[in-house]
């Protein structure tokens, strides 16, 4: 179209040189028509020309349409486009997309890869570093209110609590993209106490009070598709499993369900382990909900003189299985810990002998207006003698999450633990919960999502008359044969 422009013009200029004072009236009269016929013709032209540039695709707010091979895509509201955890993603041929909290490269063999953000149970993950190939996210858990305790021997007390509904802490974890698909990761997580500000979850033979990474504290190798092997103070497979919020309604958290009931390992240091269907955030998140789900866990003793050299030893395994993209579940693990107690340090030996062995299975099932859990727990070391430290016990629970509304939540549990050594400490439980997600406006250029939740909670353990248990989190005692009672209420903030 430029062309037909430059020639019509090159005609008009030319004839108009041409003219001169010899020129003929009737001569000169025919080239002044001609020339007007040309001016309309150049307007035609330029209408033409306009017309078609308006024509050429554009996306409703004219933002750049991406091309097969590439370039930035546009969404039909314009700008780039965001996916629900924020942060840049690269699409297979190159173009660029917000995606699950950091920058992300095209996969480096063949596309095996993806590119998941923290997953929701632990905390939603702000972005920390972004690039094309690292990816390290900081959130946590930030719980606390009001509680009263009854049933002690220090009568009715109140205070103000944290990690009522789920331990308060503070995460970092991220991943770094290797060659042949593979990702090297690690993470750390530290507990707090929001009513003092002081550390919680130490690893043995650190202060008290001190704020240290005794959550967790590993780093590892592997891949989705393959699993992952960390070292370091991990989360043991049995805990993984018990605490899931697929086989406890409460997910191990609130007033303790399966925490009051079942003798069960929480963690371990001087760990390695093997996961499987865990993604790259390995033992930080419990036993996947969908899918196969596989760990193994070794914990060497590293005893010292005069102790033997495996007292402390420990190894466990744990399985899982969630069909239907999770509609039903079931799980099982097993833990095993040489010495008397499930409290072993390396500083701090004792004998090798009696092994303490730890069973744990449970499933779920989704019904729709609500998810039903049963579940059950066995520990033993072959000593009946609870003084000299022996334990022999056995537990079942049962329980339920209803989904009041997309924002409000009830959990239920019952559960009866039964004490086989010469204390006879058996016990019962009941708890329950209401949570009311404070839904935040979620914008699309959000590089996370945030979440505050208001709860009310309440449980009671019933003891036998040897046994003098109270429920999580309790700053009181409770006499042998009473009957523990808690009421809490408070906020929990996931960031």
């Amino acid at each position: 179209m430029k062309r037909h422009l430059l020639v019509a013009t090159a005609l008009a200029g030319g004839l108009g040189i041409a003219m001169t004072p010899s020129v003929k009236a009737d001569e000169l009269s025919d080239l002044k028509s001609e020339m007007g016929s040309m001016k309309e013709e150049l307007k035609a032209l330029r209408a033409l020309v306009k017309t078609q540039g308006e024509q050429q695709p554009a996306q409703p707010q004219g933002n750049i349409a991406a091309q097969p091979q590439g370039n930035i895509a546009a969404q039909p509201q314009g700008g780039i486009a965001a996916q629900p955890q924020g942060g840049i993603a690269a699409q297979p041929q190159g173009g660029l997309l917000l995606s699950g909290g950091g920058l992300t490269m095209p996969a480096l063999t063949d596309g095996a890869n993806t590119t998941p953000a923290p997953t929701p149970f632990t905390f939603a993950g702000i972005p920390l570093v972004s690039t094309p190939y690292t990816h390290m996210y900081i959130g946590g858990i930030l719980d606390a209110g009001y509680r009263i305790d009854g049933g002690t021997k220090q009568g009715t007390v109140q205070s103000i609590n944290s990690g009522q509904s789920r331990t308060s802490r503070l995460t970092i974890e991220g991943y770094q993209e290797l060659p042949h698909g593979l990702r090297a990761v690690a993470g750390i997580e530290a507990g707090m106490a929001l009513d003092t500000g002081t550390g919680t979850s130490n690893p043995p033979n650190s202060p008290a009070g001190s704020f240290t990474f005794g959550r967790f504290a590993a780093v590892g190798l592997g891949r989705d598709d393959w699993g992952y092997v960390t070292f370091g103070r991990q989360y043991a497979p049995i805990w993984s499993v018990s605490a899931s919020g697929m086989n406890d309604p409460f997910g191990g958290m609130y007033l303790g369900g399966i925490g009051t009931l079942y003798n069960t390992t929480i963690r371990a240091s001087n760990a390695v382990v093997y996961s499987y269907g865990y993604s790259w955030e390995t033992m930080l998140d419990p036993a996947p909900k969908a899918g196969l789900g596989v760990a193994a866990m070794y914990s060497a003793g590293e005893a010292s003189a005069p102790a033997p050299s495996d007292s402390g030893e420990e190894a466990g395994v744990g399985l899982s299985y969630g069909g239907q993209g999770g509609k039903w579940w079931v799980g099982y693990a097993y833990h095993q810990v040489r010495g008397s107690n499930g409290t072993i340090s390396a500083t701090a030996p004792v004998t090798s002998s009696p092994m303490l062995r730890q069973h744990s299975m449970g499933a779920s099932y989704d019904l729709g207006p609500a998810r039903l859990f049963a579940g059950g727990n066995m520990g033993f070391n072959g000593n009946d003698n609870a003084r000299t430290g022996g334990v022999d016990s056995w537990a079942w629970d049962v329980g339920a999450t209803v989904p009041v509304t997309k924002v409000q939540l009830v959990r239920f549990l019952y559960g009866k633990k039964y004490d086989q050594t010469s204390a006879k400490a058996g016990l019962s439980t009941a708890q329950i919960s209401y949570e009311y997600t404070m839904m935040l406006p979620q914008l699309s250029t959000q590089t996370y999502k945030p979440s505050l939740v208001l709860y009310v909670l309440g449980g009671l353990i019933d003891n036998s008359p040897n046994s003098a248990a109270s429920l999580t989190g309790a700053s009181t005692t409770v006499s042998p044969g009473a009957m523990a009672k808690t009421a809490a209420t408070g906020f929990r903030f996931v960031f």
